[in-house]
């Protein structure tokens, strides 16, 4: 902890900041610029978990409502994607990836695995290591924390299942 709960909530916005910069850069460099961060993340979740359901996909990005969506609105236009109604529950919607949203989705795997390479590959090998070791550790604690939010107020999910 640092000297004043200030410092902690300065700390958390520039690990934030940089988080979403990194996400940034990967995005732009995964092979598949035409699509927006968010869509790639749709679609990342899409392709790696068939059978979602559109609630699914939400609370595993820890998306609202609307911007997801904006984004399935968007891939399916694209011909990424379809969403059909539940046949077990028709109120429910099972979002599936298309020929076309799978090899967007292959390209992007492979590309987010490359850039994510070429960024790390830039530090010596012990810094690497320290700094995996650092994302474990960070990933781990907010986790456990977002699962401790409040009742009435949205749950964080994973974000990180894109290996192939």
């Amino acid at each position: 902890m640092t000297e004043t709960p200030g410092d902690d909530a300065r700390s958390v916005r520039e690990f934030v900041r940089t988080c979403h910069a990194v996400v940034r850069d990967i995005a732009r460099r995964s092979g598949r610029p035409d699509y927006s961060p968010t869509q790639q993340r749709v679609l990342l979740e899409v392709g790696a978990r068939p059978g979602i359901t559109v609630l699914e996909v939400r609370a595993a990005l820890g998306m609202d409502a609307g911007q997801l969506s904006r984004a399935l609105r968007r891939l399916q236009t694209g011909g990424a994607i379809r969403v059909r109604p539940c046949p077990l529950d028709r109120r429910r919607r099972i979002v599936e990836i298309t020929d076309a949203g799978r090899r967007a989705y292959e390209q992007m795997a492979d590309g987010y695995q490359r850039a994510a390479d070429e960024l790390l590959g830039r530090l010596p090998a012990a810094e690497r290591a320290c700094l995996v070791t650092a994302m474990d550790t960070a990933h781990r604690h907010l986790t456990a924390a977002l699962r401790h939010t409040p009742p009435g107020q949205p749950a964080g999910g994973s974000m990180l299942r894109y290996s192939r």
